[in-house]
């Protein structure tokens, strides 16, 4: 249950205990009055929460991570580390993916051009760790499943209901023909099927994707999901990374890619709703997806990020900075270069 500016709340008085406030002076100690308001922004903005105010699911966690405080020196020991691994040329213009901090930048010559919100992989199907070139766009694209997915969550629906997939707009195919799902039994597996989501509003890959070929099959894409761009914490995926504001990002992207091209927001726009378009880029852009949980913002500010992989966790043990080990024995698995 949330707490908004001017509730009355019998967690007030932790809060202000929890933000360093001494107690209140109100003859009424519950208040969610203006100081305590203003501390849980200044917490927010210091969080990477969205800056209201109000006591939600994401700064109400946030704010319980205080009773369990990360080592500074320690956090930014690791981050410092992972900086060894990215490429000492991260290129004259990149694409950097921070994902503990839900965000995508497009840097050129060391300034920021664009940023926009993105969601990522979940802790148990993690967005990977790497460095590759984009080097191409899909414009309406296809979701060919993977078997994993497949396996893992339609084919229950399917031995429940053969035709679930079907409303959802997903045809089941074999040897490149489509193939009537209620004549398949589905509680042998999946048989050597395999799921395709065509073109449309309803695909889960939205209407574009920024393909960097790597080996984990990841890419940056829309998303008909619209709605978690609005949460704080936004580790939803199976590993690849949504962008919530395509448009504006390929606009930037082709600009980078296809300089001189007159390619636009309306432009790429325009081409939604017809077939599967594969448009290459004259220049390869860098992608690096990064997990910096510990960083120094714009403005100067230290801020931390929660581990949300646990991979901050792993390295410490790593390198030795829980007192067990003095080298390191390895990159978390989830890194690649």
């Amino acid at each position: 249950m949330r707490i908004a500016p001017g509730d009355v709340d019998v967690r007030v008085p932790v809060l202000r205990a929890r933000l360093g406030l001494p107690p209140s002076q109100s003859d009424n100690d519950r208040i969610y009055d203006a100081s305590t308001v203003q501390a849980v922004r200044f917490f927010q903005a210091a969080n990477g929460l969205g800056v209201d105010g109000v006591v939600g699911a994401g700064t109400l966690a946030a704010l319980n991570d205080i009773d369990n405080p990360r080592d500074r020196q320690s956090e930014i020991v690791v981050n410092m580390e992972r900086w060894r691994w990215l490429p000492r040329d991260l290129g004259a213009a990149y694409v950097m993916v921070n994902i503990p901090e839900y965000m995508v930048r497009v840097v050129e010559d060391g300034r920021v051009i664009h940023d926009t919100r993105v969601v990522v992989g979940k802790p148990d199907t993690p967005t990977p760790l790497l460095t590759h070139d984009m080097e191409y766009v899909v414009v309406n694209p296809s979701w060919n499943v993977p078997v994993s997915i497949a396996r893992k969550e339609m084919l229950p629906n399917l031995q429940r209901d053969p035709y679930y997939l079907q409303r959802q707009g997903i045809t089941i195919e074999r040897n490149g023909h489509a193939i009537d799902p209620g004549s398949v039994n589905w509680q042998a597996g999946l048989g050597g099927y395999s799921f395709r989501q065509p073109p449309g509003e309803r695909n889960a890959l939205g209407r574009i994707k920024f393909m960097f070929p790597n080996q984990h099959s990841v890419y940056l894409h829309d998303t008909p999901s619209r709605s978690l761009f609005a949460n704080d914490r936004r580790a939803y995926s199976h590993g690849c990374v949504r962008v919530q504001d395509p448009l504006s990002f390929g606009e930037v992207v082709f600009s980078l890619g296809m300089p001189n091209d007159g390619w636009t927001e309306a432009k790429i726009g325009g081409m939604f709703g017809g077939k599967e378009r594969y448009i290459n880029l004259k220049r390869h852009i860098p992608v690096h997806i990064v997990y910096f949980t510990a960083f120094v913002d714009e403005t100067g500010r230290f801020v931390s990020r929660p581990d949300i992989y646990r991979i901050d966790e792993r390295m410490e043990e790593q390198l030795g900075l829980d007192g067990t080990q003095q080298m390191a024995a390895g990159k978390p698995k989830t890194a690649t270069r």
